[in-house]
């Protein structure tokens, strides 16, 4: 199906029969400036700072509740939380301030529970994060075996993504397949994690260097024995410019959904774990915002995907089955997760709140 059609489609399935719904409501943190989101049970814990330092906080039903902190280096005395998850009682979180003679990021590690609400940094070895070809650490992920975090340092011939896991609370670096690995030819880009089951899935793009540039949108998915594969997803013949990449991912049980843009417009695709096979879902209304690179990011609300744009004018789309519908849009967002039947979105530096509709 050309480009063209997938964009009409799509916007037409927006327009068409959709029932009022509620407005996105701010939700109050008090002094917490919020950066991170994750669900924990039936509660979401915010993650950022204060005026003083780093600052955690879980929302549910019993009231907000704030995690006492217990930083154990000068660096996450100064710090602020940028990724988050959780199990049903575990807390993971990564931190950064700006630091040193350099003014390079320094990271820090941090670990706790929900009950009691506590959290508490562990330093770590200088290089394990650090040295002279670090990278950004992108995302920190629950998996069977414990948690794990995304980054990416850099080699001779370009990136490379680099999973780290925990042992007690001393952090290290798995090898890097070749599969996540830059060469000569072909340079990757790595924007996000999730995990399905005992499988992560890592969101990004390669360009290609080789006969003039071409960059595509890709997925990569890895098992518990390493056993990575690179999957490139479908892109319909869409025409136009801009960046062509994969920028957040969502999991179910057996299916992952994915956001991104390419050529100018923002996508949605599915990935069906179980074959591996992606499926290009449509071509979202929207035009890419001036002066910027857009990041489409997607949650899952109810068993259906939800994708928040990001384009020139934001717009947030909810997959059902009779296709795609407009709810209303916070704002440009840097977070969205859904808890229940709830969407949460960090919104031009807010929180708020959507009552998602059923399908």
């Amino acid at each position: 199906m050309r480009a063209g059609a997938f964009v009409a489609l799509a916007t037409g399935l927006v327009l068409g029969g959709c029932a009022a719904t509620s407005a996105w409501t701010p939700v109050e943190t008090g002094g917490l400036r919020p950066v991170a989101l994750a669900a924990s049970g039936d509660g979401l814990l915010v993650a950022g700072s204060t005026g003083s330092g780093p600052a955690l906080l879980r929302l549910g039903t019993g009231g907000p509740v704030t995690f006492d902190l217990a930083p154990a280096e000068p660096y996450a005395a100064q710090a602020t939380l940028v990724a988050v998850s959780a199990t049903a009682t575990a807390v993971d979180v990564i931190g950064t301030v700006v630091g040193g003679a350099h003014g390079n990021p320094r990271w820090t590690i941090w670990d706790g529970t929900t009950s009691p609400p506590e959290l508490a940094s562990h330093p770590q070895e200088f290089f394990t994060f650090g040295g002279h070809d670090a990278g950004p650490l992108l995302a920190v992920l629950e998996t069977p075996s414990g948690p794990a975090i995304l980054g990416s340092r850099t080699t001779n011939t370009g990136s490379r993504a680099v999973l780290y896991t925990r042992s007690g609370t001393t952090w290290s670096p798995r090898p890097s397949p070749d599969a996540l690995t830059s060469t000569a030819d072909v340079q990757l880009g790595f924007s996000s994690a999730a995990t399905s089951g005992e499988r992560t899935l890592v969101a990004g793009d390669e360009l290609l260097l080789a006969n003039g540039l071409e960059q595509r949108p890709v997925i990569w998915l890895g098992g518990p024995r390493d056993d990575w594969r690179r999957i490139e997803l479908p892109t319909g013949g869409i025409a136009g410019s801009g960046l062509s990449r994969a920028t957040s991912v969502a999991c179910g049980h057996d299916t992952c959904w994915v956001a991104g843009w390419v050529r100018g417009h923002p996508v949605g695709w599915s990935l069906d774990i179980t074959t591996a096979t992606p499926t290009l879902m449509a071509v979202l209304p929207g035009d890419p915002p001036p002066g910027n690179d857009p990041a489409a990011l997607i949650a899952v609300v109810s068993g259906h995907p939800v994708v928040a744009t990001n384009a020139a004018a934001p717009s947030v789309q909810l997959d059902c089955p009779q296709g795609w519908r407009a709810l209303p849009s916070p704002g440009r967002v840097s977070a969205l997760v859904a808890v229940g039947g709830q969407l949460y979105a960090i919104a031009d530096g807010a929180l708020t709140r959507l009552d998602a509709p059923a399908c």
